[in-house]
C-alpha cells in the first residue's frame, strides 16, 4: 500500500509576479526570505499535527497542490508555481528531492473560492 500525506496550509501562496516585483528591492529580498521560512514552518505544523512521528522520506512522489482563494480575482494558473512550497515539502523530508526523478510534474490546481477559509491543500502521494 503505497502511503499519502494530505496537508491544509491555512493561506494561499504569491503569485509569481508579486514575487518578481518584490525581488528588485532589499526589503522585498527580506521578504521573500521570510516567505520561504513561513512555509517551512507552515508544513512541519501541519504534518505534525497529524503525525508526531518522524516523516517518512517518499522516493518518489506525486504532488497535488489544490489553492482555495478568498475572493473570485481573475489569477492566471501558470503565474503559481509553488516553488516555495515545494522547497518546504522537501525541506522538511517528506520528499527525498524536489527534482524531475522525485516528482516528476506537479499538479497546481487553482480550485476556487472559500471566502471564510482560504487554503492551499497539498497531497503527496508515493509513487511505486
Amino acid at each position: 500500500m503505497s502511503k499519502q500525506i494530505k496537508l491544509i496550509i491555512p493561506q494561499v501562496p504569491w503569485s509569481t509576479n508579486k514575487k518578481k516585483s518584490l525581488s528588485w528591492t532589499r526589503y522585498g529580498q527580506v521578504q521573500l526570505a521570510d516567505l520561504n521560512t513561513l512555509w517551512v514552518d507552515e508544513i512541519w505544523h501541519a504534518y505534525r499535527s497529524d503525525f508526531p512521528l518522524k516523516p517518512p522520506l517518499l522516493k518518489k512522489a506525486k504532488i497535488t497542490i489544490k489553492i482555495f482563494f478568498r475572493t473570485d480575482a481573475h489569477r492566471d494558473h501558470d503565474n503559481f508555481t509553488c516553488k516555495e512550497v515545494i522547497d518546504a515539502i522537501r525541506h522538511n523530508e517528506l520528499i527525498e528531492d524536489d527534482d524531475f526523478d522525485h516528482i516528476g510534474k506537479t499538479d497546481v490546481n487553482i480550485t476556487g473560492r472559500d471566502k471564510k477559509y482560504p487554503r492551499t491543500e497539498i497531497t503527496i502521494k508515493e509513487l511505486r
